[in-house]
């Protein structure tokens, strides 16, 4: 759909689709498919194809799918939750596990500049209270970033690779890519975790806002806050928007 909320078109509608992803150049959209898979259309909804993924999930696991994948600068890799984080060449071959799988490994998101890759760590004897960490694409140098008392989830990297966006609490926040300056960003309007997203020139933010157990809507707000509105209005429930 436009960013004003029209012209919305439906893809996909044989199976469960959730958090899509644009290539960088726009001309693909990545997905997970019914919870375990990850498939791929061209950006005029043709083309789709579904790739081979290990999906071995619990039933907590399963209670997290609405997770997301994210391509690699160069649009021609991947990274998805698996048994552990994956990362794969965007025709399904070369699949690394770049995380040991401990826990749950949630909602990853490439950096701008392909040096790591953000994500959620869910504990497996405390599902709600996950932390941010990031890790090279090759499984190198995992750090921690986020430390609070309760979940942080849905890390987006800016498009300078400054500052990362987040939700805590059911709210929106924000903080330096080091992890330093951590500061909330919204100050009403419950905020569905794993699915916020920049705009390509960081001066806006689409989002999803809690509406019922049954029902969100994707919204959109200024990047400091402000001038919020729901832009999807649809009956069923609307969630992770990308621009």
């Amino acid at each position: 759909m436009e960013p004003d909320g029209s012209n919305q078109q439906n893809y996909v509608t044989s199976q469960d689709a959730s958090g899509p992803r644009w290539s960088p150049d726009k001309s693909k959209i990545a997905f997970i498919i019914s919870c375990d898979g990850v498939a791929f259309i061209d950006a005029d909804g043709s083309n789709y194809y579904q790739i081979a993924t290990d999906g071995a999930k619990d039933a907590i696991a399963l209670s997290f799918c609405k997770s997301n994948v994210s391509f690699s600068p160069d649009g021609q890799r991947i990274v998805y939750e698996g048994t552990g984080l994956v990362v794969v060449n965007i025709d399904g071959s070369n699949p690394v596990q770049i995380t040991d799988g401990v826990g749950y490994h949630k909602a990853p998101d490439w950096h701008p500049d392909g040096s790591k890759i953000i994500f959620e760590k869910i504990p497996p004897d405390d599902p709600g209270n996950s932390d941010l960490y990031t890790v090279e694409p090759d499984g190198s140098n995992l750090t921690r970033l986020t430390d609070k008392d309760g979940d942080d989830r849905g890390p987006r990297w800016s498009p300078d690779g400054s500052k990362v966006l987040y939700t805590f609490a059911s709210k929106l926040w924000i903080m330096d890519a080091d992890g330093n300056n951590q500061a909330e960003l919204s100050q009403a309007n419950p905020i569905y975790s794993r699915s916020s997203a920049w705009s390509p020139d960081g001066s806006r933010i689409a989002m999803t806002r809690y509406i019922s157990p049954a029902a969100n809507e994707v919204g959109m707000m200024n990047s400091d806050g402000t001038n919020h509105v729901d832009i999807s209005l649809a009956s069923n429930d609307d969630f992770a928007g990308d621009w």
